[in-house]
């Protein structure tokens, strides 16, 4: 049923609850697959560095789990930049041997050169061997191919899961490799990774992290570089969490995809959290629940997602093929939920700033500026829209977006060139502004709300300027000239800041 990983990295205390975990859901686990370091394998697709006394020190831990569980050691060899030499297939079949000896009976071989030459089948002729899922096999002839290769089990690329005709067809398949290939193959896939489906750079994320060989060189994410993939696009989309490659959140739909496969692999090898989640969807799936993301109904509860449209995307998504250029189920349910949510927020906003309640202190109402204590309190209380960007043009010396900052978890931009050193009213009244450099009082105005946000300020609004806003913002309040033509100009300038649905 489940594969799951052991994390190499768990604290004695964690991996004691492993293995209590592990004896209580037994009769769910196929395997727990693990980190093994052998020559030529001394890195992998997770990237991280070990020394030789901890490849010794992963490996006796893992050793551990068939003694007291009686679960099947599954060691994981993945890293398909070590050239598949006959060299390295010499090396990989001597050094196996120190597992085989403790009973490792699974392993991932990453070359199917190699399971060619039948040598290492000769060696081990009961090891059963899986492919890696980093060879992203999809297609009908692949499985065959690696059925023929000497492989028993076959990790589909993730994509699949959104691709019901394919999985229709490596039925077919399966039956053919039973009754022409004498093989009972086994199907599986990964389940809760939580990358982006149909992800353009998963090939070099896994490079990267397959030739990382110091310990002071930095992992992936933790490079700038990486910031243009997933962090950015999670930044950015607001259907992201809609698009990503992990099972649906619901039991049924899980069940729906283990009459495909045998086997759902659960991720967590190099994140411990990653690996408690795992751990908890298979307990949420042992009880029965509906509902197997805990994450998944937090978020739900929070934006008030209509079921319909739930059910719609649930649908869809079976055999959408992560063709999103094509489909937009994502796009669409989150846009439609964003427009009700923003409709609930404006309308929540005006009815608590009318009474002048919000999150702010006396400190930010006092702070001088062309607005009013009351139109303070109503951009803050907007500011509190699920996942709120805010975006501010024409700042001043700071005063509204000090109160759309204070309480709030916002990503913040304000841009303004500072050129106006006196703002004149419209109407005959003083606002008693500081006579400062008027960019540092605006700066010394927020300074005390930014602590843990991400506020970008930008010194001019000139088109090269607007590729340093970094999101599309949803709550936008523009305080330039206000004129008819001002007010399209800046629409213009600014579409491509703002989101879809959006409060201007």
């Amino acid at each position: 049923m489940f594969s799951i990983p052991l994390n190499p990295k768990l604290s004695p205390d964690q991996f004691d609850y492993f293995l209590n975990f592990l004896k209580k859901y037994k009769h769910l686990i196929y395997d727990v697959y693990f980190t093994s370091r052998i020559p030529p394998f001394t890195q992998d697709a997770m990237g991280d560095i070990f020394n030789e006394s901890q490849f010794d020190l992963i490996n006796d831990n893992a050793f551990i789990i068939p003694k007291i569980t009686g679960i099947p050691l599954s060691a994981t060899f993945n890293n398909i930049e070590v050239p598949p030499t006959e060299e390295n297939l010499t090396l990989l079949i001597t050094h196996f041997k120190k597992l085989y000896d403790k009973g490792v009976r699974i392993v991932t071989i990453p070359h199917t050169l190699w399971m060619l030459t039948g040598r290492f089948q000769k060696a081990y002729p009961d090891v059963m061997v899986k492919n890696t899922i980093l060879r992203n096999t999809q297609r009908a002839n692949e499985v065959i191919k690696q059925v023929e290769a000497g492989f028993h089990y076959i990790n589909f690329d993730r994509d699949l899961m959104r691709d019901e005709d394919t999985l229709k067809r490596m039925q077919d398949v399966k039956k053919y490799c039973k009754d022409k290939l004498g093989v009972d193959v086994k199907y599986s896939l990964l389940a809760n990774e939580g990358c982006w489906g149909n992800c353009p750079v998963q090939d070099e994320h896994f490079l990267y992290n397959n030739t990382r060989s110091k310990g002071n060189q930095p992992t992936y994410f933790q490079t700038a570089i990486s910031y243009f993939s997933c962090p950015k696009w999670e930044e950015q989309d607001p259907a992201y969490h809609w698009r990503i490659a992990n099972f649906p959140p619901f039991r049924d739909e899980w069940d729906r995809l283990l009459g495909y496969i045998d086997v759902v692999k659960m991720h967590g090898r190099e994140s411990v959290s990653r690996l408690f989640e795992t751990m908890k969807i298979i307990e949420k799936f042992d009880r029965g629940d509906e509902i197997l993301y805990t994450d998944y109904e937090n978020f739900i509860r929070d934006n008030q997602f209509a079921q319909k449209r739930v059910d719609v995307w649930k649908t869809t998504i079976r055999n959408c093929k992560f063709d999103c250029w094509d489909c937009n189920v994502c796009d669409k349910i989150t846009m439609k939920n964003n427009e009700k949510v923003m409709l609930d927020a404006v309308k929540n906003a005006l009815v608590k700033s009318n009474n002048e309640e919000s999150k702010l202190s006396q400190t930010v109402l006092d702070i001088p500026g062309l607005t009013s204590h009351k139109v303070k309190h109503f951009i803050n209380n907007m500011c509190e829209v699920p996942d709120c960007k805010y975006l501010e043009v024409g700042v001043y010396q700071g005063a509204m977006f000090a109160s759309a900052l204070q309480g709030n978890n916002i990503i913040a931009n304000a841009v303004d060139n500072w050129s106006d050193t006196h703002n004149v009213p419209m109407r005959d009244v003083d606002i008693n502004a500081e006579n400062q450099d008027t960019k540092q009082v605006f700066l010394k105005n927020i300074r005390p709300y930014t602590g843990g946000k991400s506020v970008t300020i930008t010194d001019s609004d000139s088109a090269e300027s607007l590729s340093k806003i970094p999101v599309k913002s949803n709550v936008v309040l523009y305080d330039g000239e206000h004129t008819e033509e001002a007010h399209f100009d800046f629409l213009t300038k600014y579409n491509s800041k703002i989101d879809n649905t959006f409060c201007l």
